[in-house]
């Protein structure tokens, strides 16, 4: 079957949001300019739906890698302190992707003592962004009473990142929204290959990694759309590296089976296959590529 992401979450997202936006905006006796309104913006987000190109949320990402048997592991999260080495509006973009993805896997994984701490960077990169409203010290003070309930913080979690994307895309900050996801993304993949380390070749673990292929393909095109934005170019080029480690794994045809195991197929009958070389390297190049997100700093 298929396992490319579709982007129906996104699009419902974006759009309860043009018509929350919309009714807002147009006054109570003004009805009809207010519909008119709601309906250019909807159709305005609409049209731009294919920019995120299904990209897959990290929330539902880490969610599967649990359900996989993954464990968590203490050091893997981008030190809340880096936030003040966030200068330049590429590396507030990249890092509010990655925090998104460690407010995630930390929500998922049981690391509560870090979700707070994450949300309260976020605000503060949200404000530095121009997205303030995505994060209120209301919804900061109902994650603090809910702590202890895993539900509630992926919901908090999806809230922020939803509305956080559906704010740079409306605000014509289609870039930033780029470099978010690309953050987002590098952090996911640093972060299960970390998980998955020790993990057998051929296992459930590894073909969910193989599978990210599609998701990064669907990245690039995205970044690609803002090319002609320096620091998303930049980006594609530190980039790079991965995408091709990702694009040496082949899909070979898929086994007809009645075991209950057997591995999830893509396209015409077809799987991909990750060998333990490849694992290594794509490890190897997502830690280099996080190191150089998380480290750096910029006037742009």
């Amino acid at each position: 079957m298929s396992f490319k992401f579709k982007p129906a979450f996104i699009l419902y997202a974006i759009l309860s949001f043009a018509l929350s936006f919309g009714s807002g905006c147009g006054g109570a006796d003004k009805p009809a300019e207010s519909a008119q309104a709601n309906d250019s913006l909807a159709k305005e987000l609409a049209d731009s739906i294919q920019a995120f190109f299904q990209i897959p949320m990290p929330g539902e990402y880490y969610a599967h890698l649990k359900r996989l048997g993954l464990k968590s592991k203490p050091g893997l999260l981008n030190p809340v302190a880096n936030i003040a080495s966030y200068t330049g509006s590429k590396e507030k973009a990249i890092n509010f992707g990655i925090y998104s993805s460690d407010l995630f896997y930390s929500s998922n994984f049981d690391q509560k003592a870090d979700v707070l701490k994450i949300f309260n960077n976020l605000r503060k990169l949200a404000e530095e962004m121009g997205i303030a409203s995505v994060i209120s010290e209301n919804l900061l003070k109902r994650i603090e009473k809910n702590l202890a309930n895993n539900d509630s913080l992926n919901s908090y979690a999806n809230d922020v990142f939803f509305d956080a994307s559906a704010n740079l895309e409306k605000n014509g900050q289609g870039a930033s929204l780029a470099l978010m996801l690309a953050g987002g993304f590098i952090e996911s993949i640093y972060i299960s290959t970390e998980l998955a380390a020790g993990e057998k070749e051929g296992g459930a673990v590894y073909q969910y990694l193989a599978d990210q292929k599609f998701p990064l393909e669907n990245l690039f095109h995205f970044l690609e759309r803002h090319k002609n934005d320096s620091r998303v170019s930049e980006v594609i080029t530190a980039m790079a590296p991965l995408k091709n480690a990702f694009e040496a794994i082949k899909a070979e045809p898929a086994k007809s089976s009645t075991n209950t195991n057997e591995k999830r197929t893509i396209g015409a009958g077809s799987t991909l296959i990750l060998s333990s070389k490849q694992f290594k390297e794509i490890k190897e190049i997502a830690t280099a590529i996080r190191t150089e997100f998380t480290s750096k700093s910029s006037s742009k």
